[in-house]
């Protein structure tokens, strides 16, 4: 019908008809109006379309249940995480090893030290049993004593050493 209208105007108009100015204007303004009418309709159609369309959409995804995809596995970008875990428990590892072996260390020290202090009884046992006179015995136990200091001053120079070196070069 809106096409029917729309060629029957420009028939009108195009058959030669002399129309007076007032129905000329009358016939250019119903033809303008049923353009714009014909436009608000269609806009109005797939505005409607659309409302259908997009409530639909929702009815199904509403009414849809969803269940877990069994031939698919699903993957997460955990992969730097795993791998920063695996460094992590590397150098757990070798930190434990270090520990290990710094208490293997120790333990040889203070076996050793035990030896050392087992021989210097003997000696002293042995020197006594010689009848070296009590001036050198004294000596030698004063010379243990300076000796222990030695250690203990060498012991603080070398931590205090390693203490710059760390702040120095970190």
């Amino acid at each position: 019908m809106r096409a029917s209208l729309s060629t029957a105007f420009d028939r009108i108009l195009n058959s030669g008809a002399l129309l007076k100015g007032n129905a000329l204007r009358k016939m250019e303004q119903l033809k303008y109006d049923l353009e714009l009418l014909k436009s608000a309709i269609d806009q109005f159609r797939r505005k409607n379309e659309n409302l259908r369309a997009l409530k639909t959409r929702e009815e199904l995804l509403l009414n849809h249940k969803f269940f877990p995809v069994r031939n698919q596995e699903t993957s997460i970008g955990i992969d730097p995480f795993s791998r920063e875990s695996d460094l992590l428990d590397e150098a757990h590892r070798q930190m434990d090893a270090l520990l290990f072996q710094g208490s293997y260390f120790y333990q040889n020290i203070i076996e050793s030290g035990n030896m050392f202090k087992k021989a210097h009884l003997r000696v002293v046992n042995m020197m006594g049993s010689m009848d070296l006179s009590q001036s050198l015995l004294r000596l030698i136990e004063r010379r243990q004593a300076q000796d222990y200091y030695i250690l203990i001053g060498g012991i603080l120079a070398t931590s205090s050493i390693v203490w710059a070196a760390i702040h120095y070069f970190m």
